[in-house]
């Protein structure tokens, strides 16, 4: 009989609780069986990222899929969020109350620079430039007109249009299986805050880097999966 990976285990148990560990720790797997860990580790081979509409919520666009582009040849990405919290306390006592606010999620994104479009180009293929485009502009390349591959120059008003961008992770052994996905998150209203490209003599490429601001990071299945867009549709449509 073959043996399935997914279903069975040569591993004699998984242990999720305290009482039991102390006498099985030795021949058990914690939390998840580890005979599956090369398959059902995330990793950045099976992760993708796309860019939309600046908010999820509220859009009432039918699940129009072409609302989202799947940005290429991206080398990394890498995001934080922090929270400020002022330590607090009232005379008489010695224990500390806090207070604390939300700050702007940050972020950066590299991409390798090859044919086609670079990558402001790619994080704004959903916003209409043409709305933002005055005589006086100057971002986009001149001889390829509104399907222009490459976009420059941030001080152009363009830029002032927040975008979305989502990061779907998945791990070999969820594509497998038809699952496609292990978690999903959408970064709302991002701005460019820097943009830079480097050269050096020897390297065997050149990247593209910029950083970003987001107003917040949400779930992004909470939205697809509310009838909004289909998430089937939308992960095989990547």
């Amino acid at each position: 009989m073959a043996y399935n990976v997914f279903a069975e285990s040569v591993s004699s148990g998984v242990v999720s609780d305290l009482s039991t560990w102390v006498a099985q720790y030795k021949e058990r797997n914690i939390s998840a069986s580890h005979d599956q860990s090369m398959l059902s580790l995330a990793t950045p081979d099976d992760a993708i990222i796309i860019a939309g509409p600046p908010r999820l919520a509220g859009q009432d666009n039918g699940g129009d899929l072409d609302k989202f582009y799947t940005v290429g040849f991206v080398n990394m990405f890498q995001y934080s969020e922090q929270s400020q919290v002022q330590p607090l306390k009232a005379l008489g006592s010695r224990r500390h109350i806090f207070s604390r606010t939300n700050t702007p999620v940050n972020g950066s994104i590299g991409k390798m620079l090859c044919f086609g479009p670079n990558l402001i180009r790619a994080l704004y293929s959903q916003i209409e430039a043409d709305q933002v485009k005055g005589t006086s502009s100057k971002f986009m390349s001149a001889d390829v007109a509104a399907n222009a591959l490459w976009y420059s120059n941030l001080e152009e008003d363009l830029y002032r249009v927040p975008f979305g961008l989502g990061v779907i992770y998945s791990s070999p052994g969820t594509s497998l299986k038809g699952v496609k996905k292990l978690g999903a998150e959408y970064f709302e209203s991002v701005v460019l805050i820097n943009r830079s490209v480097s050269l050096q003599s020897g390297q065997t490429m050149i990247m593209e880097n910029v950083s970003f601001m987001a107003d917040r990071v949400v779930p992004l299945s909470s939205y697809i999966e509310d009838g909004v867009y289909s998430e089937a549709n939308l992960l095989g449509k990547l």
